[in-house]
């Protein structure tokens, strides 16, 4: 069994020699018009706080909900793809990753916790699971830099 990497700030892919892309866009989207409906009803806080309150709660299921969705149709597709081509998934650990990036400008902190990258990764582990291959994770300290197709070994 062979393995693809995943690298997950692009969601790339590389299979047989190939780089595959997947577009995050669409869940970056999701993001954004919910932050700014938030404050939108944060500004109507101060006249009428239940109603801000009531609706902040349905935002933010709606978010979750639409993301989770997204992210759940984005790694069964790439479950199905690795499943053709019988080979497991090797992604970069990312367990701090939050902890270490957001100490920059505002802008980017913001940009930031919109990546939901080590929960598409906890989707597709467990996905591949399911389906009999295996996920591997590597150190993602250079990976950048490094040549992708080295990774695969």
């Amino acid at each position: 069994m062979g393995f693809t990497r995943r690298k997950p700030n692009e969601y790339n892919s590389i299979m047989d020699g190939r780089i595959e892309r997947y577009d995050l866009r669409k869940l970056y989207h999701i993001h954004r018009v919910y932050e700014v409906e938030r404050r939108r009803i944060q500004k109507l806080s101060k006249h009428k706080p239940k109603t801000s309150k009531r609706l902040l709660g349905r935002y933010l299921r709606r978010e979750r909900s639409r993301s989770r969705d997204f992210m759940y149709k984005l790694t069964t597709s790439i479950a199905r793809e690795l499943k053709e081509s019988s080979t497991g998934a090797v992604m970069g650990k990312l367990k701090w990753i939050k902890h270490n990036v957001l100490d920059r400008s505002k802008e980017w902190n913001r940009k930031m916790s919109k990546w939901d990258a080590r929960a598409l990764q906890f989707m597709l582990e467990y996905k591949l699971r399911r389906i009999g291959l295996q996920a591997r994770y590597v150190n993602s300290r250079n990976t950048s830099r490094t040549s992708p197709s080295a990774l695969e070994a």
